[in-house]
């Protein structure tokens, strides 16, 4: 990618950045720790844009009758660009809001979301930490495409475990109430998954996604590959498995999980005798 262009998708980030800082959602996101006590929600938001950004930036599209070029040093160098023009962008906005008081416009943007965004530092020190970190997400996003496509899976997998146990706490600690010793060993006191936890499930995931990939595409060519007697077997025993799990799992799920089903299938049996009802009086 061109520099130009990375300055201009740098834009789009620091851009980003600076309207989700200015809104108020990274003091208010930062309520919620998701690996204690290193990693906040509000600031996994923030910096969460220039790498994803990155990493999107930096795929090629393949074209027919040409050679894609594969990844590699250059979108790493892509990836930093974006993200130093989006921490720049970011960090002359809150120097703007700092010098400037527009809190009788924008009440959001005062000396809460300045503290916010600069880590409770100096405005100097915070500023430069701001851009450092937006260069770190930015490359790292765009690194992730140097790992090859089975790695890359495996290790986006497991980023999304952690990330979907942090933010569940209150659901897993609620299945779990029979045995305490699980959410204790996940979860710090002070909210969030303890560093050792996200650690090990992390390395985890990512092993057993790694391998489990392979296997999933042998297992996908053999029903493929088989006749209709040798793909009805593992679909009756998918069926089995799913109506004796739909019997069985009220009775494990906790009392969050079970309102939440409760409520949902209500809706839907709303909804779909609202649709009959219509359907027959000749509405539709």
């Amino acid at each position: 990618m061109s520099v130009p262009l990375s300055i201009k998708r740098g834009l789009i980030a620091g851009l980003s950045m600076s309207f989700v800082g200015g809104i108020g959602m990274v003091a208010v996101f930062n309520n919620k720790m998701l690996i204690s006590p290193i990693l906040a929600m509000g600031y996994a938001t923030l910096f969460g844009l220039p790498l994803v950004i990155a990493w999107a930036s930096t795929k090629r599209e393949a074209l027919e009758g040409f050679e894609t070029e594969p990844p590699n040093v250059k979108d790493v160098l892509t990836g930093a660009i974006i993200g130093a023009v989006g921490g720049i962008t970011t960090s002359l906005y809150v120097l703007l809001i700092h010098l400037v008081d527009v809190t009788d416009t924008f009440p959001k943007m005062g000396p809460p979301t300045v503290s916010v965004m600069t880590f409770g530092k100096e405005v100097g020190v915070g500023l430069a930490l701001l851009t450092l970190a937006a260069i770190v997400a930015g490359a790292a996003g765009a690194a992730i495409r140097l790992l090859p496509d089975r790695a890359r899976k495996a290790v986006g997998l497991g980023a999304l475990w952690v990330l979907g146990l942090a933010f569940l706490e209150l659901v897993v600690t609620d299945v779990f109430d029979f045995a305490p010793a699980i959410p204790k060993f996940l979860y710090a006191v002070n909210g969030g998954l303890n560093i050792y936890a996200a650690v090990t499930i992390f390395v985890a995931v990512t092993v057993l996604a790694y391998f489990f990939v392979g296997g999933r595409s042998v297992l996908r060519e053999r029903l493929v590959g088989a006749d209709a007697k040798g793909r009805s077997r593992p679909s009756t025993l998918a069926f089995i498995l799913l109506a004796v799990g739909i019997a069985v799992l009220p009775t494990i799920l906790g009392g969050v999980i079970n309102e939440l089903l409760i409520n949902v299938s209500l809706f839907m049996l709303m909804g779909l005798g609202l649709n009959i009802v219509i359907g027959y009086a000749g509405l539709l």
